[in-house]
């Protein structure tokens, strides 16, 4: 998911990878601490396999926690 990206349909995996193109900054979040700390920006649709419908990127401080915390896979 990248910080542009206005709205999109994100799967259901077991890793998500967030990227900033400026600076290049990535974080790779497992699945069930994204939904914890952002299931307010995420809504699941009626797709199969599972979607979920993202508003927006996660907050900056939260971001930059993961990209300390979850800087590779």
């Amino acid at each position: 998911m990248k910080t542009n990206a206005s709205r999109c349909l994100l799967p259901a995996t077991d890793i998500v990878v967030l990227f900033r193109h400026e600076p290049k900054q990535s974080a790779y979040v497992p699945w069930p601490e994204l939904i914890k700390e952002c299931e307010h920006l995420m809504k699941p649709t009626e797709h199969l396999p599972v979607r979920y419908e993202v508003k927006a990127f996660p907050e900056e401080v939260l971001f930059q926690a993961w990209c300390t915390r979850f800087d590779k896979v």
